[in-house]
């Protein structure tokens, strides 16, 4: 049986397949949405420069912030990002969890 909560595994999530299918994901639907939905505007993308390590921050306004903040990532840095999401709203529930692993790259 899957484990959830805490213990809900998600190094799958950082593999070859799951990268290929996030940008799939991002590239043909959550991008092209987010921009339908909202005025995306980008500034100071001129100075990510390299390869980083770079932190990105957003003023967490809703749970949408993830989706908009990795629509406005350049498309290589957008693999990268890793962050906590709640485990009594993401993890608790096996589908939920994959999807918020494998969409958002995000870890309990």
């Amino acid at each position: 049986m899957t484990k959830l909560g805490m213990d809900y595994p998600t190094k799958w999530g950082r593999g070859y397949v799951a990268r290929f299918a996030r940008n799939i994901i991002h590239t043909y639907f959550m991008g092209p949405y987010v921009r339908y939905l909202t005025t995306l505007e980008v500034r100071g993308a001129e100075n990510i420069v390299g390869d980083g390590p770079f932190i990105f921050v957003a003023n967490h306004a809703s749970n949408a912030d993830t989706i908009i903040l990795m629509t406005a990532l350049p498309v290589r840095a957008r693999d990268a990002p890793w962050s906590p999401r709640p485990v009594d709203s993401f993890f608790m529930n096996a589908s939920d969890a994959f999807k918020t692993v494998l969409v958002f790259t995000r870890f309990p």
